[in-house]
C-alpha cells in the first residue's frame, strides 16, 4: 500500500496497518 496519511487516518491509531509509513 502506498497511501498518504490523508488516505488512512486510522494509521495513526494502527501503526503498521499500512507499511509503517506513519513515521
Amino acid at each position: 500500500m502506498t497511501l498518504t496519511r490523508a488516505d488512512y487516518p486510522l494509521a495513526e491509531t494502527q501503526p503498521g496497518a499500512v507499511t509503517g509509513k506513519h513515521g
